[in-house]
């Protein structure tokens, strides 16, 4: 990392960085830090999951944070095809902008994942109030085990990506052919988006809303190797930090409060 005295943007990935495992809680200690560490610096979140579940498990679960502080926290979810803000006179999130497939679109997407799953014999019914295939306005996502199912049965369902591999094969002639793009997302997931979605997509639209240079931010993920979810932000050319897991993360906070 260069320039680490001007960085004044902090951006995460989500799961295994911040939150230990898909759809959990954000970690307590990194959550506690975040608090501190808002409105000293601006933090954002870049991640695929949808807001309802971004807003549940990175928001509600900050402790002690004001009003104030929560103005300086950006939230990208589906991979910054929608971006919200807090607005402190409303005294809620506002939503700034939102790009959502049609409802033809989402049901076609939809079929395709759901026949090709079967095909494979991968397909699971979903425990009651939870989804195989949720409808995230902007991103269509499947979930192998569903989206709420255990983190270590997600980690171990396809840590190769074979599985996810031959439905991404099956689906992509006709994903293309609708002029959209269909990539492996965390743990179990596909995730199928507008063509130039991806999370170099989702930090460039960040800092465009709000005139953050690149020499500003610095982003932190645990998959930003070759092939990894990560990687389009490195490839912008912007800082980045590998971590293997939130205690990675909850260190490199701690180094940032040192010195400032």
């Amino acid at each position: 990392m260069k320039g680490r005295e001007v960085k004044r943007v902090l951006i995460f990935d989500q799961d295994d960085t911040i939150n230990i495992g898909s759809k959990q809680d954000i970690a307590p200690e990194i959550g506690r830090l975040f608090v501190e560490l808002l409105g000293k610096y601006e933090i954002a979140i870049v991640t695929g999951t949808g807001w309802d579940v971004v807003k549940r498990v990175d928001v509600d679960t900050l402790k002690d944070v004001s009003s104030e502080k929560l103005t300086h926290y950006h939230i990208m979810p589906t991979t910054g095809t929608q971006y919200w803000r807090f607005d402190a006179d409303k005294k809620e999130w506002v939503r700034q902008y939102a790009n959502f497939f049609t409802d033809e679109q989402a049901k076609k997407i939809s079929d395709l994942l759901e026949a090709a799953a079967k095909k494979f014999g991968y397909w699971v019914e979903a425990d009651e109030g939870d989804e195989i295939i949720e409808n995230r306005g902007s991103q269509i996502t499947y979930s192998a085990l569903g989206q709420w199912a255990d983190v270590d049965a997600k980690k171990a369902w396809d840590p190769k990506h074979d599985k996810r591999g031959k439905i991404v094969a099956e689906i992509l002639p006709e994903i293309e052919a609708m002029g959209l793009h269909v990539a492996i997302g965390g743990s179990t997931s596909i995730d199928v988006t507008m063509p130039g979605i991806d999370k170099g997509y989702a930090v460039r639209e960040l800092m465009k809303a709000n005139g953050f240079t690149m020499e500003e931010c610095l982003f932190i993920g645990d998959m930003l190797q070759e092939g990894g979810n990560d990687y389009a932000v490195k490839a912008l050319g912007m800082d980045t930090i590998e971590v293997k897991n939130c205690r990675d993360t909850e260190m490199i906070l701690r180094g940032i409060l040192a010195v400032s």
